[in-house]
């Protein structure tokens, strides 16, 4: 199925309340956190993938008091992901990454952003081979910048465990100016001209991530 196929999306979170926010699919910018450089680049991005925004209206608890709650700060814009929803299928579900039983199904895309380096080291690896092991064979798994940005013993003993279990490769997309990050893995078959094992990250010129011997 390419881009323009019906997408089938779920998503999993132990808080309540963030399962309640992606399900009303509204969500607040905290006014204070932008510039009007940074908000001009949001709108951008906003603009691109198609969601609405109000970046006129600033809106206080009392406005939105069931979203609120995740956030503190004083004054919000608001975004709505309902135009991007529309025609596919969106699904959202309070899920223990390690506890819960294994997740039924497989998937094209998987992304674990902001939740592994949550968890002890023991816990991450446990909810990595639960995610890899409903990949499919072409799919793409994204650990997220967050959790990769060091070469941690940990981060490093995962490029090796998805290598060795689940013949997943780091994916070379690097951006302009920033340095390369393993954070998206792909099957070797698939990305022999963009991919690259763990070994080959040795000496790799990258200002944090040089693997160690």
């Amino acid at each position: 199925m390419g881009l323009s196929g019906r997408l089938a999306v779920r998503g999993f979170d132990i808080d309540p309340i963030g399962i309640r926010e992606a399900r009303m699919g509204r969500y607040l910018v905290p006014r204070l956190l932008y510039y009007d450089v940074w908000l001009e680049r949001v709108r951008d991005t906003l603009d691109e993938y198609g969601f609405t925004y109000d970046f006129e209206t600033v809106l206080e608890k009392h406005d939105a008091p069931d979203m609120s709650l995740l956030y503190p700060a004083k004054g919000y814009y608001q975004v709505d992901a309902s135009p991007i929803r529309a025609g596919n299928s969106a699904e959202f579900a309070i899920c223990d990454l390690v506890r819960d039983k294994d997740i039924e199904g497989s998937a094209d895309l998987i992304f674990a952003n902001n939740v592994l380096y949550h968890l002890p080291p023991d816990r991450a690896t446990a909810a990595v081979r639960k995610l890899a092991s409903v990949l499919t064979d072409k799919g793409v798994f994204g650990l997220g910048k967050t959790t990769m940005s060091e070469p941690t013993e940990w981060a490093q003993d995962t490029i090796a465990l998805l290598k060795s279990e689940f013949d997943l490769y780091p994916i070379m997309i690097k951006q302009a100016n920033e340095p390369f990050i393993p954070t998206l893995f792909g099957r070797k078959q698939e990305y022999a001209t963009t991919s690259i094992g763990l070994e080959e990250l040795k000496g790799y010129e990258h200002p944090m991530w040089a693997v160690r011997s």
